[in-house]
């Protein structure tokens, strides 16, 4: 869900507000599957809050900064295997929260009628989000001693650094009623060098740290669009979007397994008096990931498929 409102205040000055999702991640494998104790479930949810100020510096020029409130929930669900195979754990970490700040800066110039760019810069922002970890003996037959040895129920907290950005575009507009846009992003994912998880101690983690390396690499995202006002009451859009993997294959897991992504899109948008109503659909092409055995990270000899994942999306605006 989105949400956007915008006020000019004077000839130069303008204030706005956004609500929108940057991060997200969502699967789910059947929770006997053989790469179960890297992961079996994990969803993790995001939603900023991203209040702004923007100066129309001069005619050409306007500059914009604003302040980011991320809100996170994570749940994550792996299972362990102890020394005898038939002792498996399950752990399950849920509604692990956090708001953390941060901010953007961005600046726009126009050159002339025709060409124009674009250049917008987002922070990097801390989260610290604590939730709750549950332990259940899978099949029930771990002697009792050996149980509470290995785990214990209670909180679990972790802090994971999402990474800055810097976006770029270029627009050209030959004839008032048509444009076109390339772009790139660039995202600094080489923060994200563990998942460094507190859980309670116990006499077989008396550390109480659970962590599994990452160390991603940064990664680009390019991409490409046209806009044409076919009517005074209509406008047709279409865009291409190819989006790097940030992961490495040393440290390769089952939490994103797609190795870069290819994105198709069409859009329309209609107006009526103070109304516009825009719909899209995008078509992702996610490309498939082999994998090597790694007894560090629990990933097994195996391969990802290619996916593909349709989806639908409208906005409806009102001005006054």
């Amino acid at each position: 869900p989105h949400l956007y409102y915008t006020q000019q205040l004077s000839d130069r000055w303008f204030v706005g507000v956004g609500e929108f999702s940057r991060f997200g991640l969502g699967f789910e494998y059947p929770h006997n599957w053989p790469g179960r104790q890297n992961v079996y479930q994990v969803k993790l949810n995001t939603a900023s809050i991203n209040p702004n100020v923007a100066w129309k510096a001069t005619d050409n020029l306007s500059l914009a900064a604003g302040v980011e409130f991320v809100y996170v929930k994570l749940d994550l669900k792996k299972r362990t295997v102890l020394p005898n195979p038939a002792w498996e754990i399950d752990s399950d970490i849920q509604d692990a929260e956090d708001v953390s700040p941060g901010f953007n800066l961005a600046a726009h110039y126009q050159f002339n009628d025709q060409w124009a760019a674009g250049l917008s810069y987002r922070s990097q922002t801390k989260v610290r989000a604590w939730g709750d970890v549950d332990f259940n003996d899978v099949n029930g037959n771990i002697p009792g001693p050996v149980y509470n040895a290995a785990v214990k129920d209670g909180t679990a907290h972790a802090e994971v650094v999402f990474p800055d950005s810097v976006a770029g575009g270029v627009s050209f507009t030959p004839i008032p009623e048509l444009s076109f846009e390339v772009g790139a992003t660039w995202t600094r994912w080489s923060t994200f060098r563990s998942l460094r998880i507190h859980i309670p101690q116990t006499i077989a983690n008396p550390e109480g740290i659970s962590e599994s390396k990452k160390m991603w690499d940064d990664a680009w995202r390019l991409n490409a669009g046209v806009e044409w006002k076919a009517l005074d009451w209509m406008t047709l859009r279409a865009g291409y979007i190819w989006d790097q993997s940030p992961m490495t294959e040393e440290y390769e897991d089952y939490l994103v397994p797609t190795d870069g992504r290819n994105m198709y899109s069409v859009g329309v948008g209609f107006q009526y008096d103070a109304w516009t109503l825009d719909l899209a659909y995008a078509y992702i092409d996610a490309k498939g990931r082999s994998y090597s055995s790694n007894t560090e990270t629990h990933v097994l000899d195996s391969k990802a498929k290619s996916t593909r994942t349709d989806i639908v999306s409208m906005t409806l605006g009102y001005e006054f």
